[in-house]
């Protein structure tokens, strides 16, 4: 896998159990796909997910997460695992993604 791709939340937006409820849900439904564990902690909770295509990646979770309230305030964005900048993807308006 080249990219990691991450699905982010503000604590105040998601609880733990919805948190592995989705994180579960990766698993079932991104075979060519490793999900790499989540973290909570410092505000945030993240999802991450190692893959090769993250633009599809995030395609087919958008359709995972269709018409879930998650779906409402996930922030998502993928990096190279050789580099440090991460590319946002969701949503557009988004101008900042760290993973703390």
């Amino acid at each position: 896998m080249t990219y990691q791709l991450v699905l982010q939340w503000q604590l105040h937006e998601i609880d733990y159990e919805k948190l592995i409820e989705i994180e579960d849900l990766l698993i079932d439904h991104l075979p060519e796909d490793e999900i790499d564990g989540h973290d909570i902690g410092a505000g945030q909770a993240n999802i991450f997910v190692l893959t090769n295509n993250p633009t599809n990646s995030w395609e087919t979770i958008r359709r995972i997460l269709e018409g879930d309230d998650a779906a409402t305030f996930v922030r998502v964005a993928y990096r190279a695992l050789t580099q440090d900048l991460y590319v946002i993807v969701w949503p557009r308006t988004l101008d900042h993604f760290t993973v703390v």
